[in-house]
């Protein structure tokens, strides 16, 4: 390899291109295009290895450590791979889990592309590193936008294959789990098995609840247990489809407080399970943001004092992903006529910062992944990274975009619903109209020409678009160019 130096995003973006070679193992089902570097800790590359680069079915992170740089000492270098190492439960013994090899090796560093997407094993790999002491990052939004597109075909068998009750469980009886909770064992009673019902149909399955198949997959997705004989409901499934999980959860409560432009403030308490919860939340704040209905159109149309899907999106963010072993707290939601604040328990999720957030770089990430899952399905939200670009074009609608901060053990979201001054709101969009014009990316002269203004006056506007994630440089000297983020 050349002795140079590269930077994290050009690592990054070598293992992506890198994993466009893997090679398939099966033909009746669809493999992961896996890539992998290693380098030194200042950025030179020491070895590249894609899936099935030297054997069919070998993982590029264990074709690196045990066999291209074997005699390598590896002590504080860093990987960076496109996809969530596995771990030793997810491999058929004696194979050892890549996570193990990467542990084993003291690499230092890893960067992930994506997370596992099979909820009962994403995260784990993650999870695994960091307990070791290995210092783990995740790729940036637009890159793991990347590599799922590149993966789509397997990520939606992985997600069928959730959905199977011939599905292999990862998780051992009577292990601890995450925050999303297993210990509880509560009567099959206390579920609302409609909306199990619900979940099934719209996710694929082609079993339903009572069939021999619904219990082996509600065992191994962990909405049940079985103890003794007897089908007992775990944490998880109560606080998904529970018919009052607030009786044994009082966390489980979303609370809000409205107050009103004619001094009238209105509390309420929104109980039972968390799918339910949203769409009483939703419609709730809908019907406080709405201003009236367009009829110049001649169509009916609401309007509202402020971009409602994105408000949707916010919301869901904060059942999904809180820290539910908090027990002292619970998800709120504050409104005036100034501001909207969402505030959930737990802190932003290692690896990820607020600056991530605040940046609107920020990966798929979720300390609840079967929750996100099961959102998901139910079509109450929106895919990974797709709620964090709407937050983040909320100045093409002619707002600001939030700011997330964490605040005494929680992370907070505020929006502030006052407009933006009208002339830079159509700045934004005729710079957007320009770039789609000139295939997706433009030139500092070509803006020049196009706005009629002096070269020195575009290049300052660019700089400033660039500084408020509106836009980013792509390129250097001559042949910089300027895209959409």
């Amino acid at each position: 390899m050349i002795d140079k130096a590269y930077s994290h995003r050009e690592l990054m973006e070598i293992a992506i291109e890198i994993s466009a070679s893997s090679i398939p193992e099966h033909s009746d089902r669809t493999d992961p295009l896996v890539g992998a570097v290693i380098t030194t800790y200042d950025g030179k590359i020491l070895g590249t290895a894609y899936r099935g680069e030297l054997r069919e079915g070998e993982h590029c992170e264990y074709t690196l450590i045990e066999r291209k740089l074997k005699d390598h000492n590896l002590k504080g270098c860093v990987l960076y791979v496109t996809l969530e190492p596995c771990t030793d439960a997810s491999r058929k013994q004696p194979k050892r889990g890549c996570s193990t090899h990467i542990v084993k090796s003291r690499i230092s560093d890893v960067y992930i592309g994506a997370l596992d997407p099979n909820p009962s094993i994403a995260g784990t790999g993650q999870s695994f590193l960091e307990e070791r002491g290995v210092n783990v990052h995740r790729f940036p939004a637009d890159l793991e936008m990347r590599v799922l597109f590149l993966n789509k075909e397997f990520f939606k068998e992985k997600e069928r294959e959730a959905m199977m009750a011939s599905a292999i469980s990862t998780i051992s009886e009577g292990e601890e789990r995450t925050s999303e909770g297993y210990s509880v064992g509560r009567s099959m009673s206390d579920v609302s098995w409609e909306l199990v019902d619900e979940f099934l149909e719209r996710s694929g399955a082609d079993f339903r609840c009572g069939d021999e198949r619904f219990y082996k997959w509600a065992s191994e997705f962990g909405v049940i247990i079985n103890r003794n004989g007897e089908y007992l409901v775990t944490d998880l499934g109560l606080r998904l489809f529970g018919k009052n999980p607030e009786i044994l959860f009082p966390n489980n409560v979303f609370k809000t407080e409205i107050k009103y432009k004619n001094g009238g403030t209105d509390i309420r308490d929104f109980e039972g399970s968390l799918i339910r919860q949203y769409l009483s939340l939703t419609d709730y704040v809908r019907l406080s943001l709405k201003k009236g209905m367009d009829k110049s159109s001649g169509i009916r149309v609401e309007e509202y004092e402020f971009p409602i899907e994105v408000i949707d999106e916010a919301l869901a963010n904060a059942l999904i992903h809180r820290d539910y072993s908090i027990s002292g707290m619970t998800n709120y939601l504050y409104m005036d006529e100034s501001n909207i604040v969402i505030r959930s328990p737990g802190t932003v999720l290692k690896p990820l910062n607020v600056e991530d957030l605040n940046g609107f770089l920020a990966p798929s990430n979720s300390r609840n992944p079967k929750m996100m899952f099961v959102f998901n399905k139910m079509g109450v939200s929106e895919q990974r990274g797709i709620g964090l670009r709407k937050m983040m074009e909320l100045p093409l609608k002619n707002f600001q975009r939030p700011v997330f901060r964490e605040s005494a053990g929680c992370l907070e979201v505020v929006f502030d619903m006052n407009p933006l001054k009208e002339k830079r709101n159509l700045e934004y969009t005729e710079l957007f109209e320009m770039i789609d014009r000139h295939g997706g990316s433009i030139s500092k002269s070509e803006l020049s020409e196009e706005k009629g203004i002096p070269p020195r006056t575009a290049e300052r506007y660019l700089s400033e678009m660039v500084e408020n994630n509106i836009i980013k440089k792509v390129g250097s000297g001559r042949s910089t160019r300027y895209s959409r983020v």
